[in-house]
């Protein structure tokens, strides 16, 4: 006997939180945009931050594609 486990996704709940996910996400990354030229923004992470959030929301939205 092989036990396998089943999960059940709301897509559509999914795809109306990625899109917040990706709204709120927005705001640091036009925050560290908009001030990368000054001096005391290169002593933060922002170039990691903006990097990082992109990473992740392409990688969600690439699983995204598999479910199509």
């Amino acid at each position: 006997m092989e036990w396998r486990i089943l999960t059940y996704i709301n897509l559509q709940e999914a795809d109306q939180n990625l899109e917040t996910i990706k709204k709120y996400a927005q705001l640091p990354m036009d925050f560290c945009k908009n001030h990368e030229h000054t001096y005391w923004i290169n002593l933060t992470d922002y170039m990691k931050i903006i990097c990082y959030i992109d990473r992740e929301i392409k990688e969600i939205e690439d699983l995204k594609l598999l479910d199509n």
